[in-house]
């Protein structure tokens, strides 16, 4: 799971982004990968079990500890009576779907080929949510659907948040062919004229005699080259030009 933790002198809340695995037996799956871990440090239970208890584990903590929290989960079982739901409405924790709070039924399937809600937004009793909207499948990346919730901000955030700046238009619009050609163009002319693809692989052929802090500022030498590279070019790729401006005929 991913903490993101605010606090700006209101209670502090923390906002968690998890998801389970499925329990597809394939060898290369997540599932079995994280049940050879486990096997190899003494855990031979399923990794969704072992999973739900670390998670059930932290959650009583963080509300120990006087958190509010706001749980996104991806649970890969019904959101309502799986094994994700049962921990979560245990009298120690005691978080409901925001979801079936505001609209007053419970969500439909969340995957576009799946038959159940598996995926869903909980909150403690204290974050109080205004709004849902989950869309049509097909509507945003993704065969899940989209889920946009509107809480109070000073709720989630404090008395104190920064304000939302609207960010600059960027030059570079891969819609164009006309401008991905230039931007592209830029881009190679630079890696060919500075031998940034040479530099990679002497580093890779090198690296065993090299410490761990060394690979990692040579790597990070190079990735900061290429990053400049990458801005220059959309800095050229298109030309900002203006116009005259229409004005109405006056009489």
């Amino acid at each position: 799971w991913i903490p993101d933790h605010n606090n700006s002198g209101g209670i502090p809340t923390l906002q968690i982004e998890t998801s389970a695995t499925s329990t597809n037996q394939r060898r290369e799956t997540v599932y079995n990968q994280q049940g050879r871990y486990f096997r190899g440090i003494g855990d031979v239970r399923c990794p969704r079990v072992i999973f739900v208890d670390h998670i059930r584990q932290q959650l009583e903590l963080w509300k120990q500890q006087g958190h509010q929290i706001l749980l996104f989960a991806d649970a890969n079982s019904n959101v309502y009576d799986g094994i994700l739901a049962k921990e979560l409405h245990r009298d120690e924790i005691r978080m409901a779907d925001v979801c079936e709070a505001v609209l007053g039924h419970k969500s439909p399937n969340s995957h576009a080929s799946g038959s159940l809600p598996i995926t869903g937004v909980f909150a403690t009793s204290d974050l109080l949510a205004q709004n849902v909207f989950q869309s049509a499948h097909g509507y945003g990346l993704g065969d899940h659907r989209v889920f946009v919730i509107d809480f109070d901000l000073v709720q989630l955030l404090g008395p104190e948040y920064s304000q939302l700046v609207r960010l600059p238009g960027r030059k570079l619009q891969a819609r164009r062919y006309r401008i991905r050609k230039a931007y592209n163009k830029s881009l190679q002319d630079n890696i060919r004229r500075h031998k940034l693809t040479e530099k990679y692989h002497r580093l890779y052929q090198s690296h065993q005699t090299m410490s761990d802090s060394e690979i990692s500022q040579e790597i990070n030498k190079l990735d900061k080259l290429k990053m400049e590279f990458m801005r220059c070019a959309e800095s050229k790729c298109k030309r900002k030009c203006a116009g005259k401006l229409p004005s109405p005929t006056i009489i």
